[in-house]
């Protein structure tokens, strides 16, 4: 009994922010709204309209782009960094502060901060290309050059992921490296057989949180480029976004997010049962 009540506050939270929610989605993607009449029943006509828009397909695979491009950066950026900030050396822990405060910034505060470094005639990055005279490009002004940005812009969170990675390299017993050492084992041979098996299930989890919430990226684009240049920073979420509270097409937008939930859903248990058969084969 005891037991039962311990338990109610998750239950509860699960129906009310989980359950809930997407049952109402199912519900309001079956139906026409444009929150100042009635819903009115569609259907599967919001299924066939999101086959037919090629703004689905085109947002569609930029997100895989930018998520792909930033779950590989904060996977391999987290992993060396991680390394580095496990050396005993003085000063380590200044250094590991100052590599983990940017991942606490909230997404506007960091976006604001990329916009001004990205900024094309006062921004510190062309700035620094105009001294050794390279001319900087307009970046959050041109398509490409935009995307390119809001990818840059993920790194602020590469300290979250390398936190991880260097909990995971101190579990490691150092007893494994000095029996190494004696051996003659390189640091090459010993990353190789003894850091790397230890570190690939939280590579694996940092890659599944970072292509996940890369997935669903809307901050960054929303703030600094509002889609633009040409559409060519419409992300799956901000289209999303456009269509329900600019459009006022909830019923569609209700289908997008249905759309994105499945989808997110294939890729993480596809990730999952790939990161368990690579662990396993590590052992």
């Amino acid at each position: 009994m005891k037991l039962g009540w311990m338990l109610l506050p998750w239950t509860l939270s699960l129906l009310l922010l989980v359950v809930f929610p997407l049952l109402a989605t199912a519900f309001l993607s079956l139906h026409h709204w444009d929150f100042l009449s009635a819903p009115g029943w569609a259907g599967l006509d919001n299924f066939r309209q999101l086959l037919a828009d090629p703004m689905v397909s085109r947002s569609l695979r930029l997100t895989a782009l930018f998520a792909g491009l930033s779950a590989l950066s904060e996977t391999l950026g987290g992993l060396a960094l991680g390394l580095l900030m496990h050396e005993k050396v003085p000063g380590i822990g200044a250094f590991r502060t100052l590599c983990y405060l940017p991942s606490v910034l909230s997404g506007v505060a960091a976006t604001l901060i990329g916009m001004w470094l990205f900024q094309p005639e006062r921004g510190l990055i062309n700035r620094c290309l105009a001294l050794v005279g390279v001319e900087g490009p307009r970046w959050l002004l041109q398509p490409g050059w935009a995307l390119l940005a809001l990818w840059l812009m993920t790194f602020w969170g590469l300290g979250r992921s390398a936190l991880l990675v260097l909990a995971a390299r101190q579990s490691v017993p150092e007893t494994l490296y000095e029996a190494a050492r004696l051996e003659g084992a390189s640091s090459v041979q010993q990353f190789w057989h003894i850091s790397w098996p230890h570190l690939v299930p939280t590579l694996s989890f940092n890659l599944l949180i970072a292509g996940a919430t890369a997935a669903q990226s809307f901050t960054g684009a929303y703030v600094a480029t509002a889609g633009g240049p040409l559409e060519s920073t419409t992300f799956f979420v901000l289209y999303l976004y456009q269509v329900g509270f600019q459009q006022l097409r909830m019923g569609y937008a209700a289908s997008l997010s249905l759309l994105l939930f499945f989808l997110t859903f294939a890729l993480a248990w596809a990730m999952e049962a790939g990161s368990e058969s690579d662990w396993e084969s590590t052992l």
